[in-house]
């Protein structure tokens, strides 16, 4: 009986003291909530003052706000585009390589978001300066090339159609350049076949290209410099063949060249050379000598040797030793050669 009278007169005191806790939750929950509004609001603030430093071009303060406020941003839909403003920062910074992490994370986040248009062009931008060399490799050309390709494809006008318009040009061009020059590399390099074919390719692939003459000459000129070095008679047939290919290509593509003289030059000093090897006869003697024979008997390449040849009785030009040597050459070659159609006529 003085139990159960104890235990009640402590009811109430339990009652008090359970009512007292929840209240305490409460207030401590309630109080969280206003710290919480409290810091969100502060955050935001930080995030529009920072674009004002980007405005203000203090880039690196406010990527340093910006970044700082990464963990938070997904507090308030007001600091959606904050990837777009770290990476708009880090571009202006010369970072290039991490603006483009933060501008791709948000074109995947945001698709639709009012700062799309501006982030794809921003994103290609940084790949377009990481491509500034045409000596390195080329992925970043064409990263910046499908962007800014795709760009012009989805946004049909824009603050940036002309810019993004004049850059695709100027990549267009470095990929000429760096092809070109892998052209070259192989071609000095004794890999012919391989030269060859990356020649075909970017004829194909630049048909206009203004290049392709340039290109087309050094090919030309260095098959002749390397059959002039080439003491292994094995390899004459193929080199031959390599130096017909891109005289033919030449005659083809650029008959109005003022280079069509050196050419000829080229040619018949080969044709010298090797009429003068007995080891080479067989060579000679088959598809090279029926070779000379059409290359002789074209109207318009007779006119340009004739032309050239006249250059040994003009006073005005000025020639070197070596060149009144090949000059010779050339008119032995013809003599030797007259002879060969009467031969075979």
């Amino acid at each position: 009986m003085n139990r159960s009278i104890l235990l009640f007169s402590f009811l109430p005191f339990f009652r008090i003291k359970k009512i007292a806790v929840m209240t305490l939750v409460i207030v401590s929950v309630s109080s969280c909530s206003v710290i919480g509004n409290k810091t969100k609001a502060d955050h935001v603030r930080q995030y529009h003052a920072a674009i004002e430093q980007l405005k203000k071009k203090k880039y690196w303060s406010a990527f340093l706000t910006l970044e700082s406020l990464l963990p938070v941003c997904h507090m308030d839909v007001s600091m959606q585009a904050i990837d777009f403003y770290i990476g708009l920062c880090l571009l202006h910074c010369k970072k290039y390589k991490e603006a483009i992490c933060h501008l791709k994370k948000f074109i995947n986040t945001y698709p639709k978001h009012t700062k799309m248009t501006e982030a794809l062009y921003y994103q290609g931008l940084c790949h377009y300066y990481l491509s500034l060399h045409v000596e390195l490799d080329q992925a970043d050309t064409q990263h910046a090339l499908h962007i800014f390709k795709h760009y012009l494809k989805k946004y049909r006008t824009g603050k940036f159609q002309t810019d993004v318009a004049q850059k695709i040009r100027l990549l267009e061009r470095k990929k000429e350049k760096k092809n070109m020059k892998t052209v070259v590399f192989y071609k000095k390099k004794g890999e012919h076949t391989i030269a060859q074919k990356l020649y075909k390719q970017f004829s194909y692939q630049y048909p206009q290209s203004d290049l392709q003459e340039k290109m087309l000459f050094f090919l030309y000129k260095k098959t002749y410099q390397q059959i002039k070095k080439n003491k292994n008679v094995n390899q004459y047939s193929a080199l031959l063949k390599d130096l017909t290919y891109y005289y033919t290509r030449y005659q083809t593509l650029f008959p109005d060249q003022q280079r069509q003289y050196l050419l000829i030059y080229y040619m018949f000093d080969i044709f010298y050379d090797l009429s003068k090897k007995k080891s080479v006869k067989n060579i000679i003697s088959s598809s090279s000598a029926s070779f000379l024979h059409v290359f002789l008997h074209d109207c318009e390449r007779k006119q340009l040797i004739e032309i050239f040849l006249e250059k040994k009785n003009n006073p005005n030009i000025k020639k070197g030793v070596k060149e009144l040597k090949l000059i010779q050459k050339i008119t032995d070659i013809i003599k030797k050669t007259n002879s060969y159609e009467k031969k075979n006529s």
